[in-house]
């Protein structure tokens, strides 16, 4: 109060503040040291305004309250003052709460679009080009994201492939199309290839899948929900953003709580993987229907970085592994990844042999070397040339003579 004399802190009003500063402390330090994966997985905007306010955020707030209860009790500070501050402050959070509720929500409906009840995410559209004459060779390319992505110039290895043919076939008209979706597995690719994409009868189908249904069996991870089932209708994929939806200050909360610790796993390592079974059956099943229909399969093996006793850099970059084999007090070993992918691999091999359809072991091709992969298995630039000169060698040579 005003002309109040200063009185000087006792030794329970410094214990007190001391206590602020080391409960703030101690939170602020877990957000200094966060699990890995948390922060992989909430690397939109939002989480890492989350992330680094409470980085930011935290030691200024501890710092502001110890000054503030310091100054009240030694009476530099007027209360009326304190409830100026804090009353500013619950009326910015009433202001700013709704605007940023208001975003988050948008935000997430722009992305609603994207998503598929039956594929996860939405297929690409088939989109025919105009011919001049006869009707074009068409080959599509079904895949994951390793056939979907493109390089640092928006080219992607059907692409390439595309050029290369024409340069090597004169006087054929081609159309390479890129079909692949990130997230696809063998059942997407052959609902989507049923549903969508036999009625237009390409003459040529190119599958090339291991990663993304070898992940599947790690069905413990956050992406999961039950055990691992044939279907693979316990793997929800991208759809779990949309199953895990809460409201805005529910989410921050949550984030916090993800943000604020390291959570300790336990690496399993197994050579048992339920998920090789359905991958083979639906192998099979697009063969026959591309079969049926007079059009020709080649199967490709998947490149990966997998390997006995990698760099360190080359394991910083392994992402796919510390993101989807992944889940609350689990997550698949490295060696754990190699083996499934040479089962997988193997597998194609050995369905492309008794289905005598063209293989090409693109998995031989690509040097498991960081020039070449910018993670497990997606591409640098360099890689996206390799493949498409290995792929128009083979089928030059095996489909157009």
């Amino acid at each position: 109060m005003p002309g109040a004399p200063r009185k000087s802190l006792s030794v329970l009003d410094l214990a007190i503040i001391l206590s602020i500063l080391a409960l703030a402390g101690t939170a602020w330090v877990g957000f200094l040291s966060p699990d890995p994966f948390m922060v992989r997985r909430h690397a939109d905007p939002l989480g890492k305004l989350v992330l680094w306010g409470a980085r930011a955020g935290i030691p200024f707030t501890a710092i502001g309250i110890a000054l503030l209860y310091a100054g009240v009790r030694t009476r530099l500070i007027p209360r009326a003052a304190v409830v100026l501050v804090v009353g500013s402050a619950c009326l910015g959070l009433v202001i700013a709460v709704p605007m940023a509720s208001y975003w988050y929500n948008r935000s997430f409906q722009k992305n609603l679009g994207k998503l598929h009840p039956y594929l996860q995410l939405d297929p690409p559209a088939f989109r025919p080009r105009e011919p001049q004459g006869p009707r074009p060779f068409r080959i599509f390319c079904l895949g994951g994201s390793t056939t979907e992505w493109t390089d640092s110039k928006g080219r992607g290895w059907p692409e390439r492939l595309e050029k290369r043919l024409e340069n090597a076939v004169p006087g054929r008209t081609l159309e390479v199309h890129n079909l692949g979706r990130m997230w696809y597995t063998t059942l997407h690719s052959l609902i989507n290839y049923q549903a969508n994409l036999r009625p237009q009868r390409p003459d040529v189908l190119i599958v090339m899948h291991a990663i993304n249904d070898l992940l599947h069996n790690a069905d413990f991870s956050y992406f999961s929900r039950g055990p691992f089932r044939a279907d693979y209708g316990h793997f929800y994929g991208p759809i779990q953003r949309l199953v895990n939806r809460e409201p805005f200050l529910s989410h921050v909360a949550t984030l916090l709580r993800d943000f604020s610790k390291d959570q300790p796993r336990t690496l399993i390592t197994t050579a048992e993987f339920p998920g090789l079974a359905p991958f083979e059956r639906n192998l099979r099943t697009l063969i026959q229907l591309a079969r049926l229909d007079g059009t020709r399969v080649v199967l490709m093996t998947e490149p990966h970085m997998y390997k006995p006793n990698p760099s360190d850099n080359e394991r910083a970059a392994f992402y796919m592994l510390h993101m989807e084999a992944i889940g609350p007090g689990k997550q698949w070993s490295l060696e754990t990844a190699r083996r499934g992918m040479e089962a997988y691999n193997e597998l194609v091999r050995r369905v492309a042999e008794e289905e005598q359809v063209f293989l090409i072991d693109l998995e031989r091709v690509v040097p498991k070397r960081l020039e070449y992969f910018k993670d497990d298995v997606h591409y640098q630039d360099k890689a996206f040339d390799l493949i498409a000169e290995a792929l128009s060698a083979e089928m030059t040579s095996r489909l157009f003579h």
